[in-house]
């Protein structure tokens, strides 16, 4: 049996649980399929669950995925009817790094796994300065620590910190 659902309890690749969004198969609805091959799609994150499998994706196709990827092979040429064995895929982790950029440096928070190098990753790092500041900051500093990443995709966060002069015109609707 091959399925695009959520099974109850399946995990995301972001570890949130799949809780009633769409169609949520439970394992007493998947066991009385009896035990044949239950093969689902549809979450990222490879998992095996109420007696089905879910391969996962075979690339990272958001940054936050840092979970190993892999492939299934089913062998259906065994005394127990079938077996599964799962193969690793080696896909770089897409690693997004939230930072503060000020005039004392650069501050950051990110996923990768601790075993992994950023020359292994693929990261996209998003920081936030102050706008009027933006001239006399050192944007490089964000960059640095991630300069040996795989690529590095770079989004600046300025955020607006003075007042402005005429509140009413910027509160105006107009043509």
């Amino acid at each position: 049996m091959i399925g695009h659902a959520n099974i109850e309890g399946a995990l995301a690749s972001c570890g949130q649980p799949q809780i009633g969004r769409e169609i949520d198969l439970t394992r007493q609805q998947l066991d009385r399929l009896g035990p044949i091959y239950k093969g689902m799609n549809h979450i990222h994150k490879p998992q095996d669950i109420s007696g089905a499998h879910y391969a996962g994706s075979t690339c990272r196709l958001s940054f936050g995925e840092v979970e190993p990827k892999r492939y299934i092979i089913v062998d259906y040429a065994t005394a127990d009817g079938y077996s599964v064995r799962s193969v690793p895929l080696p896909v770089p982790p897409l690693v997004t790094v939230d930072g503060r950029l000020t005039r004392a440096g650069f501050e950051s928070a990110h996923t990768k796994p601790a075993d992994v190098p950023w020359s292994d990753c693929d990261v996209r790092c998003r920081y936030s300065y102050k706008l009027s500041e933006k001239a006399v900051l050192n944007h490089d500093l964000a960059r640095a620590p991630f300069r040996d990443a795989l690529t590095l995709k770079v989004e600046e966060i300025g955020e607006p910190d003075r007042g402005v002069r005429a509140p009413a015109v910027v509160a105006a609707k107009t043509l």
